[in-house]
């Protein structure tokens, strides 16, 4: 699992180097410090332009502990010839280390891309060097990029109207390797209203406090949470999802189900005592299997939802998929969601 903050991103660059065309060099580097998924997945930019996002994820080591990162250049490329080529100034790096790993001998940074669909961009070398006083060790890898093409159908998972709080990491969303393409609702009632009563102080003051959660697909349930208290409306109590010896269950109550092909649907933060299912029962798409709860690390009633590529909850990658019974091919932050 990997929960962090991260501070950077391409578009926060404002002292990179833009390079446009050129043929790729290859260095002599060494992939000694890296570790990071070998693809990552394109989807559209939420926003004016023909534009599509990605976000690679990398986990760096250094060398030594004196060892800083020094030095960064990514090259976009199709066909092995680069469109687009950005340097880091010293100053751009250090804004993309998150706060509080400065010192750490394992971090992470996070290369987010909105860039013109026009490139084509099929992958992404990126050439990184970590100095100290007596050493300076380069490191390389390459990323494919491209669009997911999902397996399976897939119907929205919360039954009644729902506006979505978070889109894909583009659109207000999650920046965890495995919830990049997560969403999260909340309930709303026949007038739009996310509150069934203006005191606002209770979980069953929301519309969506309670409300039927379903299969997206057909699928075997192959992980279930069930003894997590919901957090009281307007209160966060981390210890309220605490699982023993140093462990939390951020999902809260929350199912997993295989939909077959590599695609494991999470549902999470469902309310305590619904959890309809047990892990290796077989459902089907549309079933109920709970109820919208405030559960694990929330902070008021609503459903999250994604697709990734590992059976427990927030491993492996996510996956983006689109739905059925939703216009939206790639579902965005404030859209409106009326499942019947």
């Amino acid at each position: 699992m990997r929960f962090r903050i991260s501070k950077g991103g391409l578009l926060s660059m404002l002292s990179a180097i833009i390079i446009l065309g050129g043929t790729l060099s290859h260095a002599d580097t060494v992939d000694f410090a890296a570790d990071t998924d070998r693809t990552s997945y394109k989807v559209p930019f939420p926003g004016p332009g023909d534009l599509e996002s990605w976000l690679i994820s990398l986990e760096l080591r250094r060398p030594n502990s004196e060892s800083q990162l020094t030095e960064l250049r990514v090259a976009l490329t199709r066909g092995g010839a680069i469109v687009k080529e950005i340097v880091y100034s010293r100053s751009a790096i250090e804004g993309l280390i998150p706060e509080g790993y400065e010192d750490e001998d394992e971090f992470y940074v996070d290369l987010l891309f909105h860039e013109p669909a026009s490139l084509k961009t099929d992958r992404v070398r990126l050439e990184y060097g970590f100095s100290s006083e007596n050493n300076h060790d380069r490191g390389a890898l390459e990323i494919e990029t491209k669009v997911y093409g999902q397996k399976n159908d897939y119907i929205f998972p919360l039954m009644g109207k729902s506006i979505l709080t978070a889109g894909y990491f583009n659109s207000g969303g999650h920046l965890g390797l495995a919830t990049l393409f997560a969403v999260d609702a909340v309930g709303l009632t026949e007038s739009l209203s996310p509150l069934v009563s203006l005191a606002e102080e209770k979980n069953t003051d929301m519309a969506g406090w309670g409300r039927e959660i379903i299969a997206p697909s057909d699928g075997t349930v192959v992980f279930v949470e069930t003894g997590i208290a919901d957090q009281p409306y307007g209160i966060y109590d981390e210890e309220s999802f605490a699982i023993g010896e140093g462990n939390y269950a951020y999902w809260g109550n929350a199912v997993v189900i295989d939909h077959g092909n590599d695609e494991y649907g999470v549902i999470m933060h469902m309310r305590a005592g619904s959890v309809a299912v047990a892990v290796g029962e077989s459902v089907e798409q549309g079933q109920v299997i709970g109820l919208l709860g405030n559960s694990g690390d929330s902070f008021g009633p609503h459903i999250h939802f994604h697709v990734q590529t590992e059976p427990v909850p927030l491993d492996g990658q996510g996956l983006p998929v689109s739905f059925t019974d939703v216009s939206s091919r790639y579902l965005r932050k404030g859209e409106w969601i009326d499942r019947k």
